[in-house]
């Protein structure tokens, strides 16, 4: 009897643990199998993300490019990124600024181009969720979950927030400090990882789904992490050959400033017009003509030196000493720019140059400057009020001054280890082409309308221009 209760006791116990081994393996398959699923889904989802990515990276760098570079129809009508503006004598330019200048010309949208950064912003952000392409493997379909006007919108705020909220610092550049620049392309850095979580949640998702289980994950199309966008083009090297023609503009600006022609010298008893802008006339107080009122070829003055292909100027009219100031003022910042070695660069090859030779004619100039590699170059210069002519009721004598100078260089880059697409053709390659510009403002500020008190006037009449 005892035997026989130990028996059923023993195949019970048999049995019990029998079903829960078969329990166990089921459940653990069971878990097994669910963590393989999930698996799965996240692997597809990280293809597909990274697929997205990769399409964000060539995206941001394609449009990068063409925000940087000019065609050839936007070199003409086009002004360069002004990232060398001197408004006063003490400003210098130092390699330091250079960084700090470009993110503020980015985030503040300054630059002169037509193309402002908030449309690269745009471009990626839509060329991101258009190139996302839904697919199917096996038994799992991904997708995105919006591709509407909506989510591009959501992409582009998050990516224009956390740069916003960065402020400066999102660049870092590549093999360039102020004694040599071989490379100076640059990584664009992309905090994702500075947006909230309710801002990060407003990005588009990513839908990995098995179609048979109809088990899903979802997945941001970017990730929470800060993005290192390596950007191949040598902006940061354009930028620090740029320096050498600014040095130039600014040390122009020292004789530039003196340079005066007209009826200049009215408080030392002159009533005659300038030939040399730095000096009073030569022919004593008085001039043998009438004085001038007007632009007529009788009061064109003759200068001392032909400068730029300009000979003379009017002494008259509200044009007074321009075209003189023009030439002058322009052969002063071709030397200054051209002792600063501001058209050699420091390229061990030729694939790296200034795309001009010499400054060509113009509206301002009337013959070419060598070895000038400005593309454009502009001075400013207003007539002021000098002197009364006595008995006329009220009419002038002016003095030109120059108020302002501005030059444009461009730079030719043929490396194809520095070109997305390239945006133009140079000797029949595919390059690239930068244009910066350099202003200097920091003259004394014009003042057209007359001085407060005109301590000077001329007597004319007979042929004579005499002081009254």
């Amino acid at each position: 009897m005892f035997s026989a209760i130990v028996s059923v006791v023993l195949i019970m116990t048999v049995s019990v643990l029998i079903g829960t081994l078969i329990m166990s393996e089921e459940k653990t398959s069971t878990q097994i199998y669910g963590m393989l699923n999930n698996y799965q889904l996240a692997d597809a989802a990280n293809i597909a993300r990274a697929d997205a990515l990769q399409s964000f990276n060539y995206s941001f760098r394609e449009k990068m490019e063409d925000y940087l570079t000019y065609t050839d129809s936007e070199l003409v009508n086009e002004s360069g990124m002004g990232l060398f503006d001197f408004r006063a004598d003490s400003e210098d330019v130092t390699f330091d600024q250079l960084q700090q200048k470009f993110e503020e010309n980015i985030l503040l949208n300054t630059n002169a181009s037509s193309q402002s950064f908030s449309s690269v912003l745009d471009y990626v952000s839509e060329n991101t969720i258009n190139n996302f392409a839904d697919w199917t493997y096996g038994k799992y379909r991904v997708e995105l979950n919006d591709k509407s006007s909506t989510a591009r919108k959501a992409l582009y705020t998050a990516l224009a927030t956390v740069l916003n909220r960065q402020g400066t610092g999102f660049l870092e550049i590549v093999d360039c400090t102020e004694n040599s620049c071989p490379k100076g392309s640059f990584y664009f850095n992309i905090p994702l990882d500075k947006l909230t979580d309710a801002e990060y949640e407003l990005i588009p998702r990513i839908i990995v789904k098995n179609t048979f289980s109809q088990e899903q994950i979802k997945m941001a199309i970017l990730p929470k992490t800060n993005l290192k966008v390596y950007i191949p083009l040598r902006f940061f090297k354009v930028l620090y050959e740029a320096m050498d023609a600014a040095k130039g503009v600014k040390n122009a600006h020292v004789l530039n400033a003196q340079y005066k022609l007209g009826f200049c010298d009215g408080d030392e008893g002159y009533c005659a017009p300038r030939t040399n802008p730095l000096t009073p006339p030569s022919g004593g107080v008085s001039w043998t003509r009438d004085c001038p009122n007007s632009e007529e070829p009788k009061w064109i003055v003759n200068i001392d030196s032909t400068q730029a292909g300009i000979t003379n100027y009017f002494s008259g009219g509200e044009s007074v000493g321009r075209a003189g100031l023009l030439g002058y003022g322009a052969e002063e910042v071709c030397k200054q720019s051209i002792a600063a070695n501001a058209f050699t660069t420091d390229s061990p090859d030729s694939t790296f140059f200034v795309k001009n030779t010499f400054l060509d004619v113009g509206t301002q100039r009337k013959a070419p400057i060598s070895d000038c590699g400005y593309y454009q170059l502009a001075i400013g210069a207003v007539p002021e009020v000098s002197a009364e002519i006595a008995g006329t009721g009220g009419e002038k004598l002016y003095c030109g001054r120059i108020i302002n100078s501005v030059v444009n260089i461009v730079f030719v880059d043929v490396n194809p280890n520095f070109l997305v697409k390239s945006t133009s053709r140079t000797v029949g390659v595919k390059s690239n082409m930068y244009k910066i510009e350099i202003s200097d403002i920091s003259f004394v500020p014009a003042i057209k309308a007359e001085y407060a008190t005109i301590t000077h006037s001329c007597n004319t009449g007979s042929g004579k221009c005499n002081p009254a």
